[in-house]
């Protein structure tokens, strides 16, 4: 059988929380469109986390064509995906999760990484740099990739990109939760 094994970096007492909780959480969820946690491994100061393999391959590695044989992520959340009351406070909620998929609909929409170091300051954030353009109307087509170019409505397009928006909203009461998102 083959398998993907993620090795936790060591954050003290904190990180060793955060990897009982993803084991305890992910150990007891089955569903098609997550990867199964098989089984963990907690030695020593080694932390790993054993997960199905996914032949064919991440949706990261789709968008972007990503060659790196591992991922380096934090037990809590990928920087760039948990919600800032998250980051605040460590507490979960729906509307965290709200948020992630969020990030997720930027990249799909903009063809971009939601952290890239290559670029410049002001657009190194996916979040940050598409705000601006999230809540204009006018220039909310700018985020779209140019390969998709003239492959959507208008209309549906700037729907898509509200959708996002409602998600990534900083003040979480007023973010969309995700039933509001399925709807």
């Amino acid at each position: 059988m083959l398998i993907a094994v993620k090795r936790i970096n060591q954050e003290g007492l904190q990180g060793h929380k955060e990897w009982l909780t993803e084991v305890y959480y992910l150990g007891k969820l089955r569903h098609p469109n997550l990867v199964t946690l098989l089984g963990y491994c907690f030695e020593d100061d080694c932390r790993l986390l054993v997960y199905e393999f996914m032949a064919r391959g991440s949706l990261d590695s789709h968008l972007y064509g990503s060659d790196r044989s591992h991922v380096s992520t934090r037990v809590m959340g990928t920087y760039g995906y948990a919600a800032p009351e998250y980051i605040a406070t460590g507490h979960l909620t729906g509307k965290n999760d709200a948020y992630g998929f969020g990030v997720v609909m930027l990249e799909l929409l903009s063809g971009r990484q939601v952290l890239d170091r290559s670029l410049p300051t002001k657009e190194k954030n996916l979040v940050e740099w598409a705000k601006p353009y999230l809540t204009s109307k006018h220039r909310v087509l700018k985020i779209f990739v140019a390969r998709i170019k003239g492959q959507y409505y208008v209309s549906a397009a700037r729907k898509a990109a509200n959708l996002a928006n409602q998600c990534l909203l900083i003040y979480h009461k007023l973010r969309s939760n995700m039933n509001e998102v399925v709807n």
